[in-house]
């Protein structure tokens, strides 16, 4: 960034290096100066515009990385019923064939 200062100083200097500038800003952290020579740049000059840079000052997703799609489970097959419940059954208990001897 010291490097591009001298540059950026000067009155009508080229908008690639406030485009340049803007990303050694966001690199170092200062996302408001950052900004500032980006659209200043951007400005003067559209076609010096980056669509990945703006979207990391801007906190937009960048073109091309959508957010993943809702999961869905699959959808069954015609005809398909549905899986039955797969609660364990009680087991019902026996009955004692051997009585006791009255007494």
């Amino acid at each position: 960034m010291a490097a591009l200062e001298p540059l950026l100083a000067t009155p009508g200097y080229p908008p690639a290096a406030g485009v340049l500038a803007a990303r050694a800003l966001l690199g170092e952290g200062d996302t408001a100066k950052a900004a500032y020579r980006y659209f200043e740049a951007t400005s003067r000059d559209a076609s010096v515009a980056d669509q990945e840079l703006e979207a990391k000052i801007t906190g937009a997703p960048a073109p091309g990385h959508l957010p993943p799609e809702p999961w869905h489970p699959p959808a069954r097959p015609p005809g398909c019923r549905p899986t039955p419940d797969r609660r364990p059954r009680p087991v019902p208990r026996r009955r004692s064939f051997l009585r006791a001897a009255p007494r």
